[in-house]
């Protein structure tokens, strides 16, 4: 299992591939908002966050359950 390098903390911005999160299409861009703490298996984690445009721009509150090992920091 990958995933980022550090705990994750509401404030971060993330990547996410179409396969390591469900549901929906194409990479998310993901502003946490909020961090699960009861997740369903180890390796993956309920979050809560602002979707965000290639440009930056807000789009739209998710929730999403992601695979811990696809999760990467936007940079």
């Amino acid at each position: 299992m990958t995933g980022p390098s550090a705990p994750l903390r509401i404030g971060d911005t993330v990547q996410i591939p179409e396969p390591d999160y469900c549901y929906g299409l194409g990479t998310l861009t993901l502003r946490i908002t909020a961090i699960g703490s009861g997740t369903p298996r180890r390796d993956w984690v309920q979050l809560r966050g602002v979707q965000l445009g290639d440009d930056g721009r807000e789009i739209k509150e998710r929730e999403v359950l992601a695979r811990v090992g696809g999760i990467r920091r936007a940079g």
